[in-house]
C-alpha cells in the first residue's frame, strides 16, 4: 500500500507524473543526470529476424549424424541407452537436427527413419575427426 503524504499535494501535477512514468517518460520533462542514450547496437529493433545462427552440434548430435549417414535405423531410444541422457534431452538433440535441415524424418510412425539432407553446401561431405562427419 502507498505511503501517505503529509500535506498538501498538488493532485495535478502527481497524476502528470503518474501518467508519465506509465508511458516511460521522463516527469518534468528534465532526463536525470545519469541518463545514457539507447545504445543503438543493440537495439532489438534493428536485429535482422530470420538470421540463421550457425549452431554448435554436440558429440551425440554427431554420434547420431554419422549413424543416420551410415543408413542405421537409431532414434531418440538409442541415444539414450548409449549416452546415459534422459529421453527429453534425446528428443531435443534429434529436433534441433530437424530445425537445423540436416535430417529429415522419413516413412510412417512405425516403420520410417531418418535420412540426411544433402544440400548443395553440403555434398562433398568429409569424414571429420573421431569418424563424425565434417559439415560443411
Amino acid at each position: 500500500m502507498a505511503a501517505k503524504l503529509s500535506g498538501s499535494v498538488d493532485r495535478y501535477a502527481l497524476a502528470a507524473a503518474r501518467g508519465a512514468y506509465v508511458v516511460g517518460e521522463f516527469a518534468g520533462g528534465r532526463r536525470p543526470a545519469d541518463h545514457r542514450p539507447n545504445d543503438p547496437m543493440d537495439d532489438p529493433n534493428r536485429d535482422p529476424m530470420n538470421d540463421p545462427d550457425r549452431a554448435e552440434l554436440n558429440e551425440r548430435q554427431y554420434w547420431f549424424l554419422a549413424r543416420v549417414a551410415e543408413g542405421d535405423r537409431c532414434g531418440a531410444s538409442e541415444i539414450m541407452a548409449l549416452w546415459q541422457v534422459s529421453l527429453k534431452t534425446a528428443r531435443r538433440d534429434i529436433a534441433a537436427l530437424k530445425a537445423a535441415n540436416l535430417i529429415c524424418y522419413v516413412g510412417s510412425r512405425r516403420k520410417g527413419g531418418y535420412r540426411r539432407i544433402l544440400t548443395a553446401g553440403r555434398v562433398g561431405e568429409t569424414s571429420g575427426g573421431a569418424g563424425f562427419p565434417e559439415i560443411r
